[in-house]
């Protein structure tokens, strides 16, 4: 079974990131699985804003998200290693004035697509508290899974199942959604930015 890996990483505007990669990238015929692995511990509140964006944003085309969270202490995530040989490479630069300096270094540790296209931020988090129901209250204990099983439903109904084990699956999928609310199928609002930039500062920063 194939499927697409991607670090993830934790917060309303991370989570509006991984919402433009579900929807930006391109499967092939035989993907039909997506694994992430993120970096932080897993009996973390601030998780459940990715559940929602998972449940929501899944292509059609995907049957099974799986969320596995590393042993802490004893794993090893590749990316990790990637940004440190970009942090040292630039360091030893004095001064960086253009993006694409940036850019040159980037493409020699890994792949850059989508160079300069901006993409909206949406308020994730008022979503997840309007929609989902808090952790205790869930089919399963939250906190001592390692795993989360992302499944789509009759109706297009998010599922979530919980497993306390990297490789036995006894968990059962069921909605997460509070009542009258149905996981995978809203638009959360978009996140307006509080420190609105000067027009011609914004002008000057895109002409280079």
């Amino acid at each position: 079974m194939r499927g697409q890996k991607w670090k993830v990483k934790k917060d309303p505007v991370k989570a509006s990131c991984i919402r433009h990669r579900l929807s930006n990238t391109v499967y092939s015929g035989n993907d039909d699985t997506i694994r992430l692995f993120p970096d932080d511990a897993d009996g973390q509140n601030k998780n459940t804003i990715v559940i929602t964006v998972l449940l929501t944003e899944a292509p059609k085309n995907i049957k099974t998200i799986l969320l596995h969270f590393p042993v802490p202490g004893h794993s090893y995530i590749p990316s990790d290693s990637v940004f440190g040989v970009v942090e040292r490479k630039v360091r030893k630069i004095e001064n960086i004035i253009h993006l694409n300096e940036y850019i040159e270094i980037f493409k020699e540790s890994g792949t850059v697509t989508r160079v300069g296209l901006d993409f909206e931020v949406h308020d994730w988090k008022i979503a997840t508290e309007v929609a989902v129901k808090k952790p205790s209250n869930w089919h399963f204990q939250y906190f001592p899974c390692k795993r989360f099983i992302f499944q789509r439903g009759r109706n297009n109904v998010g599922l979530v199942q919980g497993e306390v084990a990297y490789t036995i699956d006894l968990g059962v999928p069921c909605s997460i959604a509070k009542k009258g609310q149905r996981v995978g199928n809203f638009s959360p609002r978009t996140k307006v930015n509080s420190v609105p930039l000067n027009p011609n500062k914004l002008k000057d920063f895109k002409s280079y």
